[in-house]
Order: structure tokens, then sequence, then C-alpha cells
């Protein structure tokens, strides 16, 4: 380990606003901010730019950047202290703990700003929108709360939405190009390290907000893996595609007037195999959709075809 992620990790033992790897924090959080107010939470959160931002932006709420990375918080911390941001603090420790670390109904808002996609065959159930993921979430978080997902990738984007989908998550939000939108949300101006890396290079911004169902439904799991988007699925699925090469917008996909990714028929061509989602331009008779909605969709298929001249591809 280099001399200056040492000197990083002592000095945040010492930061007030830090705290590493912390025991019995459910119900407490209150105690450790300046005031007890409305927790939110920015997981993976790095050099913690969107906790200190939203703090300025909402002193009247309690922000908490989690990561497990101590050199990267030290960045986040030492700026909210110089600051005197009462309101914003750090945790350090595994996301995949998160939820042995907060009550029930103890968290108002998540935040996921550009987590790491996982685009290793195999990777997705890493994804911090997997549905594993959402369960911890959810253990903790207030009804109706809403969780924010800000990304260059178009993976993330697109499985995330198929997750939301399959789950009966309630989208509140869609934007494929933030910084396109008519009224960008002076919220979504905040920039983190990683967006000004462009790491994806996708040329677009994504943001989703959305909301958890009552129960996310543990029977829908292998339906979701078998739909070729969940982890362990083969290399025909849509997630292994996407991991393997670059989608190429207008050819392999284009976004719906809704805010949508939509895969073309050359793409579905191109991979060979129904992938059984009941997508808009599957070119093989939906084989591997379930009935009654099977029939359903061949019946719109077969209706568009029958008025448009102009066959999409």
């Amino acid at each position: 380990m280099g001399q200056k992620k040492l000197i990083r990790f002592a000095a945040i033992k010492s930061f007030s606003n830090v705290l590493e790897y912390p025991e019995n924090m459910p119900g407490t959080w209150g105690s450790f901010f300046a005031s007890a107010q409305p927790l939110t939470l920015e997981l993976a959160c790095g050099k913690g730019e969107y906790a200190v931002g939203l703090g300025q932006m909402f002193p009247k709420r309690n922000f908490l950047g989690v990561d497990v990375k101590g050199n990267r918080i030290f960045i986040g911390a030492k700026r909210a202290l110089a600051m005197g941001l009462g309101n914003v603090g750090f945790m350090r420790t595994q996301i995949d703990r998160i939820d042995q670390y907060f009550a029930p109904g103890e968290v108002a808002e998540i935040w996921l700003t550009f987590p790491d996609p996982q685009l290793r065959t195999g990777h997705a159930r890493k994804r911090l929108t997997h549905p594993n993921f959402l369960r911890r979430y959810q253990r903790f978080l207030q009804p109706g709360a809403c969780i924010n997902l800000k990304t260059d990738s178009p993976v993330l984007h697109a499985f995330t939405l198929l997750v939301i989908e399959h789950y009966g998550c309630s989208l509140v939000t869609n934007y494929t190009n933030v910084y396109g939108e008519a009224t960008e949300p002076e919220l979504l101006t905040i920039q983190t390290h990683y967006e000004g890396l462009d790491i994806a290079q996708s040329g677009r911004i994504f943001y989703l907000r959305f909301q958890l169902p009552d129960v996310i439904d543990a029977a829908k799991d292998e339906a979701f893996k078998q739909a070729g988007v969940g982890a362990g699925a083969g290399n025909t699925s849509i997630g292994s595609r996407f991991m393997k090469v670059q989608l190429k917008e207008g050819e392999d996909y284009y976004y719906s007037p809704e805010g949508y990714m939509v895969l073309t028929e050359k793409y579905h061509l191109e991979r060979g195999v129904c992938c059984g989602n009941g997508c808009r331009h599957c070119p093989y008779a939906y084989v591997r959709v379930p009935e009654p909605r099977k029939s359903h969709l061949l019946q719109q298929q077969a209706a568009k075809s029958d008025t448009r001249t102009d066959k999409p591809v």
C-alpha cells in the first residue's frame, strides 16, 4: 500500500464524521449527526461528491456516504469538515453488509452514483441494483422511499430498467441523457470524479429514480435468470451480449419516446435466440415467452405488420 494511502487511512480514524465498521448502529444515527433529520445514503460513494453536494443543498437532511475504500472517503470527509457540514458523514464498510447498520424505516432515500456496472460475465449479482441488493435496502428504507441511480453505463441503465419491470418497482423518473434534458434538476448537476473519467464512453449520463414494491418476490428470481439478465445466465443472455461489445445506438438499440432502451431486430438476429422478455422487435415469434403473454404479443406484432409498410429493423 502506498504511503499516501497509509496516511489517509490513519487520518480518517481521527475524523469525527467517519465511522469504520461500526457496531450497534441501528436506530442510533440521529445522534451521529449534528441533529436528527431524515437520512439519505450515498452507496459506493467514492470521494463523496454527492454526499457533500447534497448536504450543501439540503441542510435539513442528513447524508451518509458509504464505501470500503478509506483513502477515497478521506477526500469527502475532509471537505465536509472544512465546510462545517454537520449533516454529512461517512462510513467505511462493504455494501453487501449495509442492512446490518440500520433499523427498519431509518433511511429515507438512497443514491447510487456511478457504481461499478460489473461488466464481467457472471458478475451481474454484484450490481447495486440487482434484486439481492434491493432486498437489503428494503429492510431499512421507509415506505415509499426512492432509490436514485446516476450512471454513464447503458448496460447498468438497461439492466436496472429490467429489474424495475420484472419485480414490479415503480419508475418515477427515467432520463437517458441528463444534460440534454430541457429541465435538468439542480441535484443532477453534481459531478463525481468517475463521471469525469467517462469510463463507459457512452456520451450520455443516465438517471433513474424508482420505488420498491412491498415485496421483492424471490419466486421471480428464476424467471429473471432464465430471461438472460440474472447472474449465471449463459453466453446468449442479454447481459453477456452487452458485456462483450459496445452497442451502437441506432443499430443495436434506440430510445422510445418514454425513454426506454429498445433493442432492434438486427440486434436480436445477431444474438440468435429469443431471450423470453417479450421484446418489441423479437424476430423469433416469442418462442421463450410463456403463455398467455406469448399469444398476446404475437397478436400485437401481427396487427402492427398489417398497418405498417416500414417494418422496424
